[in-house]
């Protein structure tokens, strides 16, 4: 073979190498190859929420909600007249008003009872006295309910329930009214050695918050009743 025609099979052999196709990749090269994840095989997604509290999202639900319960607490104070027809009216003003805890004075409902309201909340009562008068009560959020320790019902004028809000103790003490003019000077001592018997019990270290109407004093002095308003004055 010539000079020449060894070089002419040289030029085709090195054309041919440059036009050949590269070799076929299987799948599973291809997928080694890739940098991007969405061609690898997809994820069997988790059913037993592994890695969640207790019952899953339900569980974190709840957490958050006694976040929220430990950062603040909204109390108020009403005086109803009844409660009779009153449950709905009374769930809309703590939804509007971002109410936790309502303490409701003259329910004039008979025995010590629990009922649900709505929306979550809940009432818990200290029934009338024999005429069908007085009568308190105390209507918890949603959320707070779940806080709740223990209740405690004094008579119809007093009753109060604990709350474990992290770690610190609230307890909510409710009176009706108390004793107003045209009780006896008796009866107004009875109501007060009662309150004093229910905040005796309760621990210094735990929070207390006092809500209803006392029939008390009212002015920017406390002059002489220094020991009827020992937290201060309206």
């Amino acid at each position: 073979m010539s000079l020449s025609t060894r070089r002419l099979l040289k030029v085709i052999t090195s054309l041919r190498g440059v036009h050949e196709a590269p070799p076929t990749m299987s799948p599973a090269e291809v997928s080694r190859e890739s940098s991007c994840d969405a061609l690898g095989p997809r994820l069997i997604p988790s059913k037993n929420q592994q890695g969640l509290p207790s019952h899953g999202l339900a569980g974190l639900n709840r957490q958050a909600q006694r976040k929220i319960s430990e950062e603040r607490m909204r109390v108020a104070t009403l005086i109803v007249g009844t409660m009779t027809g009153k449950g709905r009216e009374l769930v809309d003003l703590g939804e509007r008003r971002d109410i936790g805890v309502l303490c409701v004075q003259e329910t004039r409902w008979k025995g010590n009872n629990t009922r649900e309201l709505g929306e979550g909340c809940k009432l818990y009562c200290s029934g009338t006295n024999m005429e069908g008068r007085n009568g308190v009560g105390i209507i918890l959020s949603k959320q707070l309910k779940e806080n709740l320790i223990v209740v405690n019902r004094k008579n119809d004028r007093i009753m109060s329930l604990k709350l474990g809000l992290g770690a610190t103790i609230a307890n909510v003490v409710c009176c009706a009214y108390a004793p107003q003019t045209g009780f006896t000077e008796k009866e107004k001592d009875t109501f007060w050695e009662e309150m004093d018997q229910v905040l005796g019990i309760i621990p210094a270290r735990e929070r207390v918050i006092i809500g209803g109407d006392l029939n008390s004093h009212l002015g920017i002095s406390r002059e002489g009743i220094e020991s009827a308003l020992r937290l201060g004055c309206g």
